[in-house]
């Protein structure tokens, strides 16, 4: 079983939760022992067929994968399937990036209610170049000023990794209007 309990991360709990939904709609496995490389290939064309994006499908693998070798580690299964399945890897695809142009009818435009607070949310993210997760978490604590300046100082969620960033004025003019 998931210890979900464990999982401090709210995106990764979602993720287990995610793929456990699937593996349910699927009809599951059976028990952990008769877990073979054809019912995991079989269990990729059902997600396929549901519709999901490669980098969905390898997100809800890596999952199932760490539960199964948590399971070899704790002597409950004498080996993981998975280490005989390749996942196709994941297609690049090629990214479209707004123009200033883009950027700048999207500012200009006039949003309202719920609208407005997404778009600022991107707008945020555009001009920090902050994931949704660390913008998620983001606390007035983590704002740091400087003269007239504003600064984010904290780790990444993700990595843990320390940054400071320079908030650009469409950013610093989100920041204070929320």
């Amino acid at each position: 079983a998931i210890e979900m309990d464990n999982i401090k991360n709210k995106n990764t709990k979602r993720t287990y939760r995610h793929a456990l939904l699937y593996l349910q709609k699927f009809g599951g496995f059976g028990s952990m022992e008769s877990i073979s490389v054809k019912d995991i290939q079989r269990f990729n064309q059902f997600m396929i067929n549901c519709g999901l994006a490669a980098s969905s499908r390898k997100l809800y693998h890596d999952k199932i994968k760490a539960v199964l070798e948590r399971a070899v580690k704790n002597e409950m299964i004498n080996g993981n399937p998975y280490s005989k399945f390749t996942f196709d890897k994941c297609k690049s695809r090629d990214v479209n990036y707004l123009t200033e142009d883009e950027l700048a009818q999207i500012i200009n435009h006039e949003w309202s209610g719920a609208t407005k607070r997404c778009v600022d949310l991107f707008l945020f993210q555009c001009f920090t170049g902050l994931s949704y997760a660390d913008t998620q978490s983001l606390s007035k604590d983590m704002v740091v000023s400087d003269g007239d300046k504003l600064y984010i100082e904290r780790k990444r969620v993700k990595t843990g990794v320390y940054y400071r960033i320079t908030m650009l004025p469409v950013a610093k003019k989100i920041w204070l209007e929320y």
